[in-house]
């Protein structure tokens, strides 16, 4: 865990933005206003492998809302999000490691790395249906 929010804070520093600073877009997905909560999503979506620490620590440490949100942007940057959220699928928490499921079964294909991970976790009763999706999306099924 200090891993990932070690890796957050060196991300944010290098993009440029203060970790608790307002600017910082992983910050601002949180704000009452719809449009700035997509305008800061498309900023890390833009960001690609740079962002995928911050956005990973805030599925880590954040409620439903927030790994749903995060689960959709890691989604949407694709390849560079793999590695981790195999990772997460094989050890992160369990609040919200079927979100982690989810978004590399919406990578698909490019995610086939990570199917001994979703194989695994298909075992798991409190994941079996998110990660048998996934693992039919990522093969093609």
């Amino acid at each position: 865990m200090r891993t990932l929010m070690a890796a957050a804070l060196v991300a944010a520093l290098l993009s440029g933005c203060d970790p608790g600073s307002k600017t910082n877009p992983v910050n601002r997905l949180n704000v009452k206003d719809k449009g700035a909560r997509e305008k800061a999503a498309e900023e890390l979506v833009a960001q690609g492998k740079d962002a995928v620490p911050a956005v990973i620590d805030l599925m880590q440490r954040g409620d439903l809302t927030d790994a749903m949100t995060s689960a959709g942007i890691l989604a949407r940057i694709g390849g560079p999000s793999v590695e981790p959220l195999e990772a997460y699928v094989k050890d992160g928490s369990k609040k919200n490691r079927g979100w982690a499921c989810w978004a590399l079964g919406e990578i698909g294909p490019a995610a086939k790395d990570a199917l001994p991970a979703l194989k695994a976790a298909e075992k798991e009763a409190s994941l079996r249906n998110v990660a048998a999706e996934a693992i039919a999306k990522i093969e093609k099924r």
